[in-house]
């Protein structure tokens, strides 16, 4: 059984959380094989070493291979700053424009102590100027004086449905109605949303059950980016910039953990700081995904960023400060901002005994089935992922009947109940709900004198056991020619 904390009480961003878990990991060659091989936005990671105080810890490094990066949109256009662009003229007047400018003009010259024309010279080219001359021939002037000063045809038709001169014709208001819409058209182009994030994981070679980890950590965050923005998750847009960096990093923090076979994870109670003046976004959207997860106020210290909530969120089974660990080995991770230090313990805690999974049981009455027909159930419902399927004799008032009891994971619930009222003649199914102790379980080839064997390894709870696989027993006594109480692999 493996069990980890996370001590996120110095801040978490996804980066100190895949270093850590990274530092963690043996097979260091191989992960970033598999992660550099999901050609995710065509991003590539690497780990370095980053020396702090003296000490040594792993950080990542990303860079991208072939991807151009766009530029970020400021969706904000403020009011304030209007009064220093050309389209107040359209308010004011032309002519009092003309004054404020040679007001702070001549406030300049006088600071330099030169002296500066450009309140007159410049206008017969200035867009301004379209407001006493008119807006169609403001554009033949200008063309004129380009075909003169530089021989240059004036293309009419690309420049000004979005330039400042646009405003004299549909007025001010509605010219800053359409630079917005234009700013947002550009925005989505520069961004991706939540269905979309779900294709690209979709499209990678990881195990179902990691994709699935991973599109319920976005489904956290963007949730609570819907919440703050007031927006539906729908229209809640990710910028393509950062994303495919996120993704990645989801990824491997998904791949590590599995690959660790992680079956617990404790985490410390949340540092969070007290920023509730000037806030940026970020700053509510990991206050929305932390609700009922215990948290303490820290001054100086670095929050979670959201996406780093969203994991610790996901994963954490538990939230304890005073836990004693007897541990086999930590992981140190540093985060972007090398402020941020997470650690990550792995190994058994307080020594207890703790129950680290969870199955369904569902009971079903077989009457009037016979033996060859719960044959064909119990096949169908193993190859629908039941664990174990067996049947309990029973005395009913009207004789004897027999009562299936189907063990399954929770996540097989739905369709496991499918195929049972499908392939028997029950009207009704019984449900029940088992925390399950389990043995740290895997398959391993071993080379022995009757060939190669696969032994199912077990270990945890002081024991460690190695069975033979019953269908490789079989092989051998039939080739063998003995029974299977025969065979020796002394």
């Amino acid at each position: 059984m493996k069990q980890i904390y996370v001590n996120c009480s110095n801040g978490a961003d996804c980066e100190s959380i895949i270093s850590a878990l990274y530092d963690l990991y043996d097979n260091k060659t191989e992960f970033l094989n598999v992660i550099n091989n999901l050609e995710i936005g065509d991003i590539n990671i690497s780990f370095k070493d980053r020396k702090i105080n003296n000490r040594v810890f792993k950080s990542v490094s990303n860079d991208y291979i072939n991807y151009n990066k766009g530029k970020e949109i400021d969706n904000n256009i403020l009011e304030e700053d209007i009064p220093l662009d050309s389209l107040y003229a359209y308010e004011v007047g032309y002519d009092d424009y003309l004054k404020e400018r040679a007001t702070i003009n001549n406030n300049v010259t006088n600071e330099n102590n030169e002296q500066s024309n450009s309140e007159i010279m410049d206008f017969p080219l200035d867009g301004l100027y379209a407001f006493e001359v008119g807006y169609n021939d403001y554009l033949k002037g200008r063309s004129e004086f380009q075909k003169k000063e530089q021989d240059v045809k004036y293309e009419e038709s690309n420049d000004f449905p979005v330039d400042s001169l646009c405003a004299f014709e549909i007025g001010y208001d509605d010219y800053l109605k359409e630079m917005i819409k234009n700013h947002e058209k550009e925005h989505e182009h520069n961004s991706i949303l939540l269905n979309e994030i779900n294709n690209i994981i979709d499209k990678t070679n990881l195990d179902f059950n990691i994709k699935e980890d991973i599109k319920n950590i976005f489904s956290i965050l963007t949730l609570a980016m819907a919440k703050v923005q007031g927006i539906d998750v729908s229209e809640v847009h990710f910028h393509k910039d950062k994303i495919f960096y996120d993704i990645t990093y989801v990824c491997g923090v998904a791949y590590l953990i599995n690959k660790l076979n992680v079956k617990k994870v404790i985490s410390s109670s949340v540092a969070v700081i007290n920023m509730s003046k000037n806030a940026d976004s970020s700053y509510y959207i990991v206050n929305e995904i932390l609700k009922g997860i215990p948290v303490h106020v820290k001054e100086n210290t670095k929050n979670l960023t959201p996406l780093a909530a969203a994991v610790i969120k996901y994963y954490s089974d538990e939230f304890i400060d005073d836990l004693s660990i007897a541990y086999n080995n930590i992981g140190y991770g540093i985060g972007e901002d090398e402020d941020i230090f997470l650690e990550v313990f792995i190994g058994d805690y307080n020594n207890q005994l703790i129950p680290e999974d969870k199955v369904i049981s569902l009971l079903v009455d077989l009457s009037d089935m016979n033996t060859n027909e719960i044959d064909f159930v119990f096949e169908r419902l193993l190859q629908s992922g039941a664990l174990d399927v067996y049947t309990i004799p029973i005395h009913k008032k009207n004789g004897y009947s027999s009562l299936m009891e189907v063990i399954l994971n929770p996540e097989d619930e739905e369709s496991i109940v499918k195929e049972i009222f499908k392939y028997t003649k029950a009207f009704d199914i019984r449900r029940k709900e088992y925390d399950r102790y389990v043995l740290d379980k895997k398959v391993e080839n071993i080379y022995t004198k009757y060939g190669m064997v696969r032994f199912n390894v077990a270990k945890g709870f002081g024991v460690n056991k190695v069975e033979p696989e019953i269908e490789d027993l079989k092989e051998i006594a039939n080739r063998e020619n003995i029974t299977l109480d025969e065979i020796d692999f002394k």
